[in-house]
């Protein structure tokens, strides 16, 4: 190692994932592992004319002259822990980051810059994972063939007090664990109980077990005009408490206010902000279940989920979102009382009607804006009641219900309403009365947004309605409307002048088999766009979701214009006509 010192130097970090997990399970044969773990990871570093400049517990800093030996060292390193033999089967699964770097030599050991970044970059990995930095592995790009290995980009991340992402790459190698990161965006996975954790990330994403993941959730689904205020408090709240809750009654907009302050504190943590919807899980045994699904953890036999959470998020830095409370508020509250015992870089932002009542956290009282009237339509006496009672409950000032077409028509021209809710089929003849109201209700009252319910899966209706109206206007399965936030928030979204399509009718789409078109040449970013066009929202909305800049959005949008054939015109709107040409496809 002569001659490094103020110059170019590649740092090696390693440690053992869940070496707590091993301690616990097998208690004084541990020091035999940890030992065999030391003398594999020793004999590596001598090997590649490493210096060992400091070794605390299951954890090892490594400098080496060479980039290319440092990367050969991780190799050697994961291959013979892989082959060992180890006690009752218990794998040593050992995390490695590499980063090369001008650094100052103090004695025997370094300072800089280079040395935090290459100790970030281990705490990125999982087990058997071994993550090298852009500077390094430009030094040795050219050499990779022949040395046996491959070097997998993967992408930019942002990781712990590092105020810019770095580019990562995975070794990729015979032996080694190279897992693939999930797909960029899935639709929300139905869970036990009836939950659903919708899980939605960035540009570049990972299990959470392994990279730290650019993971962001923000609904944004209406304007947060005028709101400003209450996003800055509690994203100041963040700042000074591990547990923020935002309360008040359903329809407050609760969900949106957690998603606006989610999308601008996300660059504080390095493994991102993740999302948990609770609004559909009934049973307080489920929540930490639904909590893991939402993450990803799999699950194991006869091993409580909440301990598997605090495993996984014990060396994490990331806001985790439990939206909708309500119904479990106790064991959310439990939840997050072990979480925040065990994880220190972990912080908890809640909604719910009331605070947790955990020690330690934060309420924002968010008061409940002017209630939306509203008008239904359902033929069926008991789902009429049930709706109107539901969305009292939500904040909704609901003026009248009506059994049929003529009867809407009269009570909308009586009470002028926001909304008026609409069953698809009504009397007299139980085809498309609803489509027909609604034609008939934006025409005579273009103040009025008209949200239509179905119980069939027919992607024809969403199209009629969105060529009759493309604003103002929703189509919901009428199964969504068991969930008071769902069918709140879509009335909320047609108020604000979105046109709203059930995300059923947008996947139905997406996967239905059909002749080769303008869809087909989408990227699949731009497919994910298009959907979320398709589903509503907004340029502003779809940058919150994705997190992506509204030049990135804008510049995908064009190009789905540009590849569907639709050329600017003063007399229609080219949002519309590309949702159109996707529901028809």
């Amino acid at each position: 190692m002569s001659g490094v010192a103020g110059g170019p130097v590649t740092f090696l970090f390693s440690d053992i994932e869940g070496s707590t997990r091993l301690v616990k399970a097998l208690r004084e044969r541990y020091a035999r592992v940890l030992a065999e773990h030391q003398r594999l990871v020793r004999a590596a570093i001598a090997g590649h004319g490493g210096q060992e400049v400091d070794t605390q517990g299951d954890a090892f800093f490594v400098a080496f002259a060479s980039a290319k030996q440092a990367v050969l060292c991780a190799l050697q390193v994961q291959r013979a822990l892989a082959a060992h033999d180890w006690p009752d089967g218990a794998p040593v699964r050992v995390r490695i980051g590499i980063h090369t770097g001008q650094a100052i030599q103090v004695g025997e050991g370094y300072t800089g810059l280079a040395v935090h970044r290459a100790a970030r970059i281990c705490a990125a990995a999982r087990g058997g994972q071994v993550l090298i930095s852009q500077a390094t592995q430009t030094l040795i790009a050219d050499e990779e063939e022949e040395l046996g290995f491959a070097l997998e980009d993967l992408g930019e991340r942002r990781l712990k007090d590092l105020d810019r992402p770095v580019r990562l790459f995975q070794l990729a190698a015979t032996g080694l664990d190279t897992r693939s990161p999930p797909a960029a965006r899935q639709r929300p996975a139905e869970l036990p109980g009836g939950g659903a954790a919708s899980v939605r990330i960035g540009d570049v994403s990972a299990d959470p077990a392994g990279m730290a993941a650019a993971w962001v959730y923000s609904p944004a689904l209406t304007s947060f005009t005028g709101r400003a205020g209450p996003v800055a408090e509690v994203a100041g709240l963040l700042e000074r408490h591990r547990l923020v809750t935002v309360t008040g009654p359903g329809g407050s907009g609760r969900t949106r206010l957690a998603g606006e302050v989610a999308t601008q504190v996300a660059g504080r943590f390095a493994d991102g902000v993740w999302l948990t919807e609770l609004a559909a899980v009934a049973d307080p045994a489920l929540v930490a279940s639904v909590v893991a699904a939402g993450l990803r953890i799999p699950g194991q036999p006869g091993a409580p989920a909440a301990e598997a959470l605090v495993q996984l998020l014990a060396r994490r830095q990331l806001l985790l979102v439990l939206d909708n409370c309500d119904q479990v508020i106790g064991a959310a509250a439990e939840l997050c009382t072990e979480l925040l015992a065990a994880c220190d870089d972990v912080r908890v932002l809640a909604t719910s009607r009331e605070p947790l009542a955990v020690a330690g956290e934060a309420a924002f009282r968010l008061a409940p804006p002017a209630a939306v009237r509203v008008v239904i339509a359902e033929d069926m006496a008991l789902l009429r009641e049930g709706l109107t009672r539901l969305l009292a409950e939500a904040g909704f000032d609901v003026v009248g219900g009506a059994a049929d077409l003529p009867g809407l028509l009269e009570l909308v021209n009586r009470t002028a309403p926001d909304a008026a809710l609409i069953d698809i089929k009504m009397p007299p003849t139980h085809t498309d009365e609803g489509l027909k109201a609604a034609a008939i209700i934006r025409q005579r009252h273009p103040g009025t947004a008209v949200l239509l319910l179905s119980s069939y899966l027919e992607s024809r209706y969403a199209s009629s309605l969105l060529e009759q109206h493309p604003a103002s206007s929703g189509y919901l399965l009428k199964e969504r409307v068991y969930n008071s936030a769902v069918l709140a928030d879509a009335l909320e979204r047609v108020c604000s002048g979105q046109c709203v399509i059930d995300p059923a009718i947008v996947s139905q789409l997406l996967g239905r088999s059909r002749e080769r078109g303008p869809l087909d040449e989408l990227t699949e970013r731009e497919r994910e766009i298009l959907a979320l066009m398709a589903e509503g929202y907004s340029n502003h909305s779809i940058c919150s979701r994705l997190v992506i800049s509204p030049r990135t959005v804008e510049s995908h949008v064009r190009s789905v214009f540009i590849k569907h054939g639709i050329a600017e015109s003063p007399d229609s709107s080219r949002r519309v006509l590309a949702v159109l040409a996707f529901l028809q496809a």
